[in-house]
């Protein structure tokens, strides 16, 4: 039952935000990190699309380990970024938003500078957070969420970076205005 319920909310959550939009990036990071998508039917729904970096997460356990480190810190988040990972570089972003957020503004008004918003900020939520050993529990052999608040906190996260972005955009718009940063 509770495997149900997890594809439940898994596909649930990936059929809401999917990758049907059109961003408009003008950056030179490649927009997807270069992960494919993968249709898949499931309960007799077709289409839904799982990118491949999730479907990797969830069946390899040495790469899920290797992923999320005990904390996060500037140092994964420049790695990252350096590595041209921009899809896992939102996840440490997110993640850092909730225990130092002052430390992540200026990366977050840099990317929203380069056209990165809530799609992308989603996409890293729902690539990564379904795998995440923080929220769910995967040493059984029934994979269950066992912090979804810490779940919740993490979608949240993503939601205020990208209006942080947004907000920094409409400064820098506005003639009468001027950003801090």
């Amino acid at each position: 039952m509770r495997k149900i319920i997890f594809l439940i909310i898994l596909v649930s959550a990936i059929s809401l935000h999917g990758k049907d939009q059109s961003y408009g990036v003008n950056m030179d990071m490649p927009t997807n990190d270069s992960i494919l998508l993968t249709d898949v039917t499931l309960f007799g729904y077709h289409s839904l699309r799982f990118s491949s970096e999730t479907i990797r997460l969830l069946a390899d356990e040495t790469y899920r380990q290797s992923v999320y480190p005990e904390s996060y810190g500037k140092v994964q988040l420049l790695q990252a970024l350096q590595e041209r990972k921009l899809q896992y570089a939102l996840w440490i972003l997110i993640n850092l938003n909730l225990s130092q957020p002052d430390l992540v503004e200026p990366v977050v008004f840099k990317l929203a500078q380069s056209g990165i918003g809530l799609a992308y900020y989603l996409d890293a939520f729902y690539s990564y957070a379904f795998a995440d050993p923080e929220v769910f529990d995967f040493e059984t052999e029934e994979v269950y969420v066992k912090d979804p608040l810490l779940l919740e906190l993490k979608l949240a996260s993503a939601r205020s970076l990208s209006l942080s972005g947004q907000r920094f955009m409409d400064l820098s718009s506005d003639p009468g205005t001027k950003p801090t940063h």
